[in-house]
């Protein structure tokens, strides 16, 4: 994208785009990709990626307020998207149909997959961490992702179903405080010490 350019960067996440600049940094090419982005129609899903956008000194051309790649695609298609190359920065489930509505506009859109979120690679492991933390082996378990707390709640299912059969969980069911846990255990000493 340096090389070639690009007509219009739309930036699905903050945390992706974030992650995208820290590794074009890494790679030596930080402040080639923002010279790049300059020169882009840039498009945020939201307040997170505006923010995200800001943070790199880079003004977002158009922000959709509702935050869904329906009202990226909506307004792009009235723009007129013909013969334009659209890079997608994806959020960790991947496309959702955005890059497909370019395309029948006549656009070029690709993808720009930062991070992934799904089924865990390694169920075992999983499953593992799921014991070791009702065990007490970990001092916290972050999950600060909907990816993260489906991966938490399907190895919490393999440990209950390697006991009784369930089905896994679907995501619908009634849903308790998150924090109910929480207020219901006592502190086991100082959390901010990992036990590595």
């Amino acid at each position: 994208m340096i090389a070639t350019g690009t007509d219009i960067v739309v930036v699905t996440t903050g945390i992706g785009f974030r992650s995208w600049l820290d590794t074009a940094e890494t790679a030596g090419l930080g402040h080639d990709l923002v010279e790049a982005l300059r020169g882009t129609r840039l498009v945020a899903r939201g307040p997170k990626a505006r923010g995200a956008i800001q943070a790199a000194g880079l003004v977002p051309d158009w922000v959709a307020e509702s935050e869904t790649s329906a009202e990226i695609a909506d307004f792009l298609v009235t723009k007129g998207v013909q013969g334009l190359t659209i890079a997608v920065q994806h959020h960790g489930a991947g496309d959702d149909g955005l890059e497909k509505r370019l395309a029948a506009a006549g656009g070029r859109p690709f993808g720009l997959v930062v991070y992934r979120w799904g089924p865990p690679p390694d169920p075992e492991a999983v499953e593992r961490s799921v014991r070791d933390a009702a065990a007490g082996a970990y001092d916290s378990a972050p999950a600060s992702t909907s990816g993260s707390t489906a991966a938490v709640r399907w190895g919490r299912w393999c440990w209950t179903a390697s006991r009784t059969p369930r089905r896994p969980p679907t995501g619908r069911r009634r849903r308790r405080s998150r924090h109910a846990d929480l207020r219901q255990r006592e502190p086991r000493g100082d959390v901010t010490q990992s036990r590595t």
